[in-house]
């Protein structure tokens, strides 16, 4: 059964302090995400955003980021986060940081925060498609990793799940909510849309693979897509804004 509290106990209470992490993209405690079609720079921008979680450095020279709390609710100097990537080889990662580093540490003006920044190595197949849930917990445990953000992208090469399908993406998601409330961590989730969704521009939530199921589970979500103008632009917008209450259409 529940535990329970009367109104004169519940207000007394204190509970865990909850906040934006990114502004308007990510709060704390929750999963968050970011989500597209392949070719638009999702991976792109969930690095850049796990940069800027560790950093403080603003995300795309916008978004605010808000710091996370220590064990003993003290606020910490940057956020400590472990980066799990199921789509690319280890040397290509490194090179795509390589070009996005010199920013964030110009930025942040030293390069500190570096040490927070974990990044979980891939095998030579990449682990693609495999039980890679149990290996992130694994990996939380062996590191003692709590209070933190974890990135996933994606959700569909992190499992060896048929997750397109309703009671195997619902035990899916169920275990990320385990890890959050588990870990106390904040997760930041990359996901594709549905395949024959390539030609619409509208960018709502219906198009993202898993839908009303995963739409029940995230508190945030962003949505991008190559501008109609031009394939070197993007445009993104906030489908899902968490606690903000903002839907708008961003142009960067």
């Amino acid at each position: 059964g529940f535990e329970t509290m009367n109104l004169t106990e519940f207000q007394a209470a204190e509970f865990e302090p909850q906040f934006p992490l990114i502004e308007d993209l990510m709060d704390k405690s929750t999963i968050s995400v970011i989500a597209g079609d392949e070719g638009t720079g999702k991976s792109w921008c969930i690095l850049a955003a796990g940069l800027s979680l560790v950093s403080g450095v603003p995300l795309f020279d916008f978004f605010k980021i808000q710091s996370g709390y220590d064990m003993e609710g003290i606020v910490m100097n940057g956020n400590k986060l472990l980066y799990c990537q199921f789509e690319d080889k280890n040397f290509n990662i490194q090179e795509r940081l390589k070009q996005m580093l010199p920013y964030y540490n110009e930025k942040a003006g030293n390069t500190d925060w570096h040490k927070n920044f974990k990044i979980c190595l891939m095998g030579e197949n990449r682990d693609i498609f495999d039980d890679n849930i149990r290996k992130i917990r694994a990996t939380m445990d062996r590191h003692a990793f709590r209070g933190g953000i974890v990135i996933i992208d994606n959700m569909y090469s992190s499992t060896d799940a048929r997750i397109s399908e309703g009671d195997e993406l619902k035990y899916y998601l169920k275990d990320l909510v385990k890890i959050c409330d588990t870990y106390d961590a904040s997760m930041l989730l990359g996901c594709h849309n549905k395949k024959g969704t390539e030609a619409i521009k509208d960018l709502i939530s219906d198009q993202i693979m898993g839908s009303s199921l995963l739409r029940n589970v995230y508190t945030n979500c962003l949505m991008i897509h190559t501008s109609s103008l031009s394939p070197n632009l993007r445009i993104a917008k906030i489908v899902k804004g968490g606690r903000t209450g903002k839907n708008e259409l961003l142009k960067k």
